[in-house]
């Protein structure tokens, strides 16, 4: 991954994963969060804080990501994914692909406590992996509202047509 785009920093505090967006929260990133956050589920955490302050902008698998760790059956329901941070861009992002209907969003400074974030590293996987997940978090938010299917149903039907290629 090119880090000069955006990595992740991640900390853990009590049931709890705080997350920070650093540069571009891209597809890269979002699939590896899904990976690590589906670790810290098996090992009991249970709510995932994403603080946008230092992102620039999030792509729409990022995006998804947010609603499948959301949708876990194992995650805090309600405020399993909250987004502190968000900037009048984020927001835009979010609420044109139906974010808030899943996901807790904090608008205003919220500042994480003293924890210390360290890098996450990238989970190895094969390309048909990569594309499988892609292709989930945006069949996630076609589920989630409607108005995304016209948005990525070409998309979606190119991620199938490789697939069927491999």
């Amino acid at each position: 991954m090119d880090e000069s785009l955006g990595y992740l920093e991640v900390a853990r505090s009590g049931t709890a994963i705080y997350a920070r967006v650093v540069g571009l929260g891209m597809a890269t990133v979002g699939i590896d969060f899904w990976d690590f956050s589906e670790e810290m589920v098996k090992q009991g955490f249970n709510r995932f804080i994403v603080d946008l302050s230092q992102c620039r902008s999030m792509d729409s698998t990022f995006m998804g990501v947010l609603v499948g760790i959301a949708e876990s059956p194992k995650v805090k329901a309600g405020e399993a994914v909250m987004v502190i941070n968000p900037n009048d861009h984020h927001m835009k992002l979010m609420d044109g692909l139906g974010l808030p209907k899943m996901i807790s969003i904090r608008s205003g400074r919220t500042e994480l406590p003293e924890i210390e974030m360290r890098r996450l590293d990238a989970f190895p996987r094969t390309s048909e992996e990569r594309i499988l997940k892609i292709r989930d978090v945006h069949a996630r938010l076609v589920a989630l509202d409607r108005r995304n299917e016209e948005k990525f149903k070409l998309f979606l039907k190119l991620l199938d047509q490789e697939l069927k290629g491999r």
